[in-house]
């Protein structure tokens, strides 16, 4: 007597063709945000970033700039990184970054540290004391 096994049928997924995208193109990542914030963000811009599947470090490396030249424009020290930025989520610098950049970090404290002595009077004031 001959005994027949019987094996359980897999169910298979059905084939995709192959001229469907993976992604649709609804959802494509090039494409910028439908609803962009009035506002931009430090955390706004590094999540539109990461939406698009770029990277800080790769945009500044991208554009000829140091890798920390992008993350340095989020706190408003590099110029050129923010316009790098600006341009990789095709966003207007101006909409993007609406209150301006710092020169440097140096010129920033140098001007703070002046503004903060005390004998850094107006040349008036010097004349006025001599009298």
């Amino acid at each position: 007597m001959t005994d027949t096994i019987v094996l359980p049928t897999v169910a298979t997924r059905p084939e995709r063709p192959a001229c469907q995208p993976a992604v649709p193109r609804s959802q494509n990542v090039t494409q910028p945000a439908k609803t962009q914030p009035d506002r931009w963000t430090p955390d706004l811009i590094r999540d539109e970033v990461r939406r698009r599947h770029l990277s800080l470090r790769g945009i500044a490396l991208a554009a000829g700039l140091h890798e920390a030249a992008c993350r340095q424009a989020l706190h408003g020290i590099n110029r050129k990184g923010a316009d790098a930025l600006a341009e990789a989520l095709n966003i207007p610098f101006d909409k993007l970054f609406p209150d301006g950049f710092v020169q440097s970090r140096r010129q920033a404290s140098v001007k703070q540290l002046a503004e903060s002595r005390q004998k850094r009077a107006a040349p008036t004031d010097k004349i006025a004391a001599r009298a």
